[in-house]
This record gives structure tokens, sequence and C-alpha cells, in this order.
């Protein structure tokens, strides 16, 4: 089984308004909310993709109730939330004129008993089950993303990381099964900037020489770039028409791990990573399968010498 762990997830408001002024009353022409988090997104492209997984986090409140509702009412996934006593975030998408102003929230404090159930849940999985970390830690010092990679990975259990953490590096020794940053991420994390494809194609065997098994970077309009220790692929970027990069990144990695549990060679994971982030990047939502299928026809693969 995959489980998804989203740590911090928030209620999304977003507010699209036809004018703006500072410092004076606005009134918005559109509001709407929605469960958000990239484990969330992650657990929906698998199961748009037939994939069995469970979304693991921690919820509090009246905005952890409606988060919980909206996820039984909209998405087709099953849940085994942690109800905490902090409230779930709320972050704000002010969108005007085309352009989108985002304001977050830090997330809720989780006590030390509220963890330890965290890991209750990880004691009860099998080296059979993957886990997908994915996005912001949890405030205060209860545990933190190392404590919990170090434990699945004495029980033989699998990871997949896609996180914000300072740790990111530290944590490739434990192995984990993919990685997935984006190119500003990669600059970030190595501290240089990536000015041409070799050099991507270097941090990402930097990555699997540090520990990772899979390594995708993704790169916007420049396409993307998978790295194992055998092979680098290079797929160029599908033409369309952009309108949403939000869960873009965490469809890839559901479409990868989608392929991978159903046994597929490397190339054909990450041809159907691609068409997931491709087919988000194309919806003002997550993916549809429609789409998905129809971009994975056109996404062409090359294989790079390094």
């Amino acid at each position: 089984m995959i489980y998804t762990l989203t740590l911090n997830p928030a209620l999304d408001y977003r507010m699209e308004l036809s004018s703006f002024k500072h410092h004076q009353l606005n009134r918005a022409d559109f509001t709407k909310y929605r469960a958000g988090g990239k484990g969330i997104n992650v657990s929906e492209i698998l199961s748009i993709l037939g994939t069995k997984n469970v979304a693991l986090g921690f919820v509090g409140g009246f905005t952890g109730n409606y988060f919980e509702q909206y996820i039984k009412t909209h998405y087709d996934i099953n849940t085994d939330f942690i109800t905490i006593e902090d409230l779930t975030r709320i972050n704000v998408k002010l969108k005007h004129e085309g352009q989108t102003t985002e304001v977050n929230a830090s997330g809720p404090k989780v006590t030390e008993s509220e963890a330890a159930r965290l890991f209750d849940q990880f004691a009860r999985l099998t080296p059979e089950d993957i886990v997908v970390l994915a996005g912001s830690s949890v405030s205060g010092n209860q545990f933190t993303y190392e404590d919990i990679v170090k434990f699945l990975s004495e029980r033989g259990i699998e990871f997949v990381m896609d996180i914000d953490s300072e740790d990111f590096m530290t944590l490739l020794e434990y192995k984990p099964l993919l990685v997935k940053p984006n190119v500003h991420e990669v600059e970030k994390l190595l501290k240089r900037p990536m000015n041409s494809e070799k050099e991507i194609i270097d941090a990402a065997q930097y990555f699997i020489k540090k520990g990772a098994k899979h390594v995708i970077i993704s790169r916007g309009a420049m396409g993307s770039i998978y790295a194992d220790k055998d092979h680098v692929y290079v797929a160029d970027s599908i033409k369309g028409e952009v309108r949403n990069t939000v869960g873009a990144g965490d469809s890839m990695v559901g479409g990868f791990l989608s392929a991978y549990a159903n046994q597929q060679a490397a190339h054909h994971c990450f041809k159907q990573s691609v068409a997931c982030g491709s087919a988000t990047a194309f919806e003002y939502g997550l993916a549809k399968r429609a789409t998905i299928d129809s971009i994975l026809k056109k996404v062409i693969i090359n294989e790079v010498k390094a």
C-alpha cells in the first residue's frame, strides 16, 4: 500500500477580485475553499490512476472538520487522519488581474501524544508499503523528518521525499525511493545556479550518489530530467495552455508511483510522471484521467549517455 503523509495540510481559500485597492474595503467576485496539501494531491492522482492509497496527516478544530468533510465529498481517497487539538490552517490565494498573491498560515502545533500516534501508524506498516513525505513539517519540536525517515528505514519501508526541509541533503543517506525537487529547489539545495541541461543532469546524478534511488527534476517549460543508477532520461515539455501550476509537481510524484507500484520500467514511470504533471498544468484543478491518457501518447523520452 502507498501512504501519503501531509503533516501540514491546509484549507486553501481562493478569492478572485476584479478590482483591488490597498487600505480600503474590497469585495471578492468569487470565493472557494479547497482541501489542500502536497500529500493530498499525490493521493488524488494515485486514485485517479486506479492505485490504492491512504492519506495520513494531522487535522484539528472546525477547519479540520471541514477539511475532512471536503475530502469525503470531493475526493475518491481513503484517509486515516489524526485529530489534534490545534486548528488546521487556512491559506489565502488572492487573484487579481491574472496574478495570484498567496498568504500561507503557520501550521498547527502537535503535542507529544499526538506525534506518538503518528509513529504508532508507521509501526503497523511493512516493507511492502511506501510512504510519501510531502510538504513542510509541523510546528514544535516533537519530531523531525529525520525522525520519520530513520523510523521507516530501520523497518525496511520505502519512502519518497518531496519535502521543504533544510535536512534534505542529510536525509539522502537513508536512501529514499524517489526525490522530486524542481530546478529552483535544486539551486537552493546545492547553492549554485543551474544554467544548462548538463548541470541539472549532474545534480540529479549527485543526488543518486548521495543515496536516492530515483530522481526527477522538473524545470517548467524546459521539461524534466530523470536519473537512477543506470539511466538518465530527458523529457521535453508538452505544448499546451498552462492554466495552473499548483499541484503539478505532486502530480508527477503520483504518476511515477502509480506506474512503479504496477512494476513498470523506469522509462514508463518517468513518462507517466511527465504526463500527470502536464495534465494538471493544463487544468484549473488536478489532472483528469482523460487528459492524462491523451498527453501520455505525446510524451517523448530520450536517453542521455552521461
